[in-house]
């Protein structure tokens, strides 16, 4: 599936569809020879949400840095 198959587009897309059908196909294939269990994946449970605080304190002021630049060198 990773190379060029043709000099047109039309059959290059061809070539594509008939690679991942192919591979498909394999994979059918292999899961039927050879059964396997299913895999899953197991999350994790959901976070509860804290309620919001009514406090109503003044914020804390960000002092942002004073940048002073020189003369282009």
């Amino acid at each position: 599936m990773d190379r060029w198959y043709s000099h047109t587009s039309c059959g290059q897309e061809f070539a594509q569809i008939l690679a991942q059908w192919i591979w498909n196909f394999r994979l059918e294939l292999g899961q039927t020879l050879s059964p396997a269990e299913l895999r899953t994946t197991e999350f994790a449970p959901a976070l509860e949400v804290e309620a919001p605080s009514t406090d109503e304190s003044e914020p804390a002021e960000v002092l942002t840095p004073v940048v002073i630049y020189g003369p282009p060198q």
